[in-house]
């Protein structure tokens, strides 16, 4: 929905990156127009959303990407996670290969979602159902839980006004605080 016109717009493109589904996307937060998109395959690409077209597309990585998300304290840089390994990898747009990678456990990761009150930190979901906070500025691991689900977590989400309390949700339909 455009704010300006009040009509409804729609923005159709294809990044010449992938043909495999898109497994995340995420907004540039310092950009209206910028859009990160991961594929299944390991593609990544950066997508102009303003003019509907490819602006970089980055190293293709072997296992594939299952979540992203933008390091706020670090503009221009961003995480990525694999289900398949536990390792974060620390990426900026000016550059076509990860700058670091960061082993975070064992067990492969199913999202990270930045921590609004902690600008390098992240919460992780894990495939063996438990969750983790990494700081990528010290590249440590800050909290690991056993698991606490018996299915796959699928969304984390911090409580608006206590970012001490965190509710997962998970495919056994428990919601856990």
């Amino acid at each position: 929905y455009d704010h300006q016109t009040g009509k409804k717009a729609q923005i159709t493109g294809k990044a010449k990156t992938s043909k495999d589904p898109v497994s995340d996307a995420q907004w540039d937060p310092l950009s209206d127009d910028y859009l990160l998109v991961a594929f299944g395959d390991g593609s990544l690409t950066l997508f102009d959303a303003g003019t509907q077209r490819e602006v970089h597309s980055f190293d293709r990585q072997t296992q594939g990407i299952k979540s992203l998300a933008w390091a706020k304290a670090q503009p221009g840089n961003f995480i990525t996670a694999t289900e398949k390994v536990g390792v974060l990898r620390l990426w900026n747009v000016s550059q076509r290969s990860p700058l670091t990678q960061i082993k975070v456990g064992s067990a492969g990761v199913n999202c990270v979602k930045a921590i609004p009150s902690e600008p390098n930190w992240f919460v992780l979901s894990f495939k063996n159902n438990s969750i983790g906070v990494c700081d990528i500025a010290t590249r440590t691991m800050r909290y690991m839980s056993c698991p606490g689900h018996s299915e796959t977590i699928f969304g984390t989400v911090f409580h608006p006004e206590d970012p001490d309390i965190l509710a997962t949700a998970s495919y056994d339909g428990y919601v856990k605080l």
